[in-house]
């Protein structure tokens, strides 16, 4: 019986533990096409909407940012050609990474 009581109390007290607060650090975005503006440069902002009627994102890009298109790790400039390429922009969304906390974006990608 004690080892039962010790058990279920030594389970209450993990679980009160384990209860931190989850703080989120980047957040993935889905970007149609058509909202979406390619950039020119590493350095300078990116703005984009989630949807037609969500508001304006504008982050800063950074030499750290990358891009990949079809999952492999491509420059800016294939990266524009890529997006330039896309003939379904309803239906070939872009990710942008951003990091909250820094205001950056962390990476773009695009599957074709």
């Amino acid at each position: 019986m004690k080892i039962r009581i010790m058990t279920f109390a030594s389970l209450i007290l993990m679980t009160t533990w384990a209860t931190a607060d989850i703080v989120t650090i980047s957040e993935a975005y889905e970007v149609p096409r058509r909202n979406f503006t390619v950039p020119v440069t590493m350095n300078g902002d990116l703005s984009f909407k989630v949807c037609d009627d969500c508001n304006l994102i504008t982050a800063r890009m950074t030499p750290d940012t990358f891009f990949r298109v079809n999952g492999e790790h491509v420059e800016l400039s294939e990266f524009r050609k890529s997006v330039f390429r896309i003939r379904h922009s309803d239906k070939t969304p872009i990710v942008v990474l951003h990091h909250l906390e820094s205001n950056t974006i962390q990476s773009i990608s695009v599957t074709i």
